[in-house]
């Protein structure tokens, strides 16, 4: 009964203290997107960063750092920066377009992906998605049980036939949706290149040969650890490569809880 009592007592409080949360959240990023509107982008940085530490994560916080490293000439920083808000629906074109021009400047290498797809799916989030199909799924089900307790030449059949129609393919986009929505585990072992002149070798050693220059921005997944040492794929043209690049040249695409993606 106690434990019962101490449960509610933190559910009360969690509940009474989320709206000051995120009303604190918002302060803070309006005083972050106030020191880049004013050219302070070193302070617009720092203060998006101590949102990010303390667990506030949204699009908006990584676009802003994507924009103030950017604006450093930090193109690896940007780059992943902006490929962390991309993660966040609904998918913004200018997060898109600033991808693609730090691109253009660096010529970094990425994973082949649809961009159809990735706008496509940026609509929702992969909870949202799921409970979408999930929901139109009932509906078609719904629809079909209540259609067999109708008279065969009830006007009422063709109304829920059509009903079931609708609700089946809006379960099939949907599910579409949530499949191509990138999840934890697809980009778990993700990593970003974000030190210039950084080099992928043969071996776990400076003095080996090169396997591909890696410029900011570029992604690689991580297959093995070795020390300060990781074995990654690498993307190519025709086929991936594999090489050895220091840990201290690249960031996870994505350190935080998966919860964050759902």
């Amino acid at each position: 009964m106690f434990r019962h009592f101490l449960f509610l007592l933190a559910a009360f409080v969690i509940a009474s203290t989320a709206p000051a949360q995120e009303e604190s959240a918002q302060a803070r990023y309006a005083d972050a997107k106030d020191a880049f509107d004013k050219g302070d982008f070193q302070g617009a940085r720092k203060m998006a960063e101590k949102m990010l530490s303390q667990g506030q994560l949204s699009r908006e916080a990584f676009q802003l750092l994507g924009n103030a490293h950017y604006r450093l000439g930090h193109l690896g920083e940007a780059s992943l920066f902006f490929r962390r808000a991309n993660l966040f629906p609904p998918v913004e074109p200018e997060v898109r377009q600033n991808l693609a021009h730090i691109r253009d400047r660096t010529g970094h290498v990425s994973f082949p992906r649809s961009a159809f797809r990735e706008q496509y799916a940026g609509f929702l989030g992969r909870t949202q998605w799921f409970i979408t199909a999930v929901s139109a799924a009932w509906v078609a089900i719904g629809s079909f049980v209540l259609a067999i307790f109708l008279r065969r030449h009830s006007p009422l059949r063709v109304g829920l036939a059509f009903v079931r129609v609708l609700a089946v393919i809006v379960a099939v986009l949907a599910g579409f949706g949530w499949y191509w929505r990138p999840s934890f585990e697809r980009i778990e072992k993700v990593a970003i290149i974000t030190v210039p002149d950084t080099k992928a070798y043969t071996a776990a050693t400076v003095t080996a040969g090169t396997v591909s220059a890696l410029p900011p921005g570029s992604e690689i997944r991580r297959l093995e650890d070795r020390g300060i040492w990781s074995y990654v794929e690498i993307p190519g043209e025709d086929q991936n490569r594999r090489g050895w690049v220091q840990n201290a040249a690249f960031e996870p695409l994505w350190p935080y809880q998966r919860g964050y993606l759902e």
